[in-house]
């Protein structure tokens, strides 16, 4: 049962260090406007922005938001590419 615990913790805790925090959001010009931006880690959700919050959406399966016309879109007219994040340092392919 602590075996469990431990993985479950260790999943939990990956996950929150490797994902990328929410975009910040841009400052809004009126009350009601809602600003929606694209996901760097995932084609299929993409961000609304309410007064200066992000919140995390998701599209319909299947679908990719598109960050030209702000909305869930057939991936082949989304154009949607994920942003990598470098894990490590690059090495050196110096040759001597």
């Amino acid at each position: 049962m602590k075996a469990i615990l431990a993985l479950a913790l260790a999943t939990i805790l990956v996950a929150f260090v490797s994902a990328t925090p929410p975009p910040k959001c841009p400052p809004n010009s009126g009350e009601d406007e809602v600003i929606l931006l694209p996901n760097p880690d995932d084609c299929g959700s993409y961000y609304s922005c309410n007064r200066g919050t992000p919140f995390l959406m998701k599209c319909y399966p299947g679908l990719e938001f598109n960050a030209e016309l702000k909305l869930c879109d057939w991936p082949e007219n989304a154009h949607c590419q994920v942003t990598v994040q470098p894990t490590s340092e690059p090495s050196s392919t110096q040759a001597s």
